[in-house]
């Protein structure tokens, strides 16, 4: 059996599909207010997941709700260190957290951002962290020598496709704006997920072509966002592997 985090607590309280997924997955990784979330909904889901036993993420974001947190900003330290202080206030003795949208995909590829977020994650405690074991969070989490270092618990996503740029040898995400970023078939997903744990690597697209390259990745979680329309069809077959 896989295991099976989910963004979740970005679409109000009571959202009858976050709750449905709730009682499905391992780990719930709970907006708190960046690109979505505020107290009601945050303390809603904490409630569903401690009834459910389901572990808890802080769900960091930039402080950008127009665009949910999936557009990269030009933002000083300063201003995101009291972004990211007042988001963690609503979940403060959660000591797991995962970032969000353009943040997330900035910590895997810009090392002096990712610096800045590992020094933030260590004033506030924090030991573990989910995000791509590429990445360069990742890497500073891993590789500080104790007691400096962060636990990093790999993720990949399961109804996101990646890209492989050749000219910089870096995986990501495939861009929203690209047709092939989401899969949204639940079966094509599944079969994704799977072809992941067989040959420990994802089959990436090649820059904007249509060519496909293997490429090496650590999968300890894999992720579904709840907004798929997929999600919970989803979840519950990845359960079953």
């Amino acid at each position: 059996m896989i295991n099976v985090n989910c963004d979740i607590g970005e679409r109000g309280v009571a959202h009858p599909t976050d709750d449905q997924i709730m009682q499905c997955i391992n780990i719930a990784n709970i907006a708190v207010g960046g690109h979505a979330g505020n107290i009601q909904s945050v303390n809603y889901y904490r409630n569903l997941a401690e009834k459910y036993h389901v572990k808890i993420s802080v769900h960091l974001s930039y402080p950008d709700k127009e665009n949910f947190g999936r557009t990269s900003l030009v933002i000083s330290h300063k201003e995101l260190e009291k972004s990211l202080d007042q988001q963690y206030e609503l979940l403060s003795d959660i000591k797991t957290v995962k970032l969000h949208g353009a943040l997330y995909n900035d910590c895997w590829t810009d090392k002096e951002l990712a610096s800045f977020i590992y020094g933030w994650l260590k004033t506030k405690g924090i030991n573990e962290v989910i995000a791509p074991g590429s990445s360069e969070l990742a890497i500073l989490c891993k590789n500080s020598k104790a007691p400096d270092n962060i636990a990093v618990i790999a993720e990949v996503f399961a109804e996101r496709n990646y890209q492989y740029v050749s000219s910089s040898k870096v995986l990501r995400l495939m861009p929203r704006t690209n047709k092939n970023a989401s899969i949204e078939e639940c079966a094509s997903a599944v079969n994704h997920v799977n072809e992941i744990i067989e040959n420990k690597a994802v089959n990436a697209f090649v820059d904007e072509s249509a060519d496909r390259i293997f490429i090496p990745v650590i999968s300890d979680t894999f992720c579904v966002h709840s907004d798929s329309l997929i999600a919970l069809e989803l979840i519950k077959k990845l359960k079953n592997i």
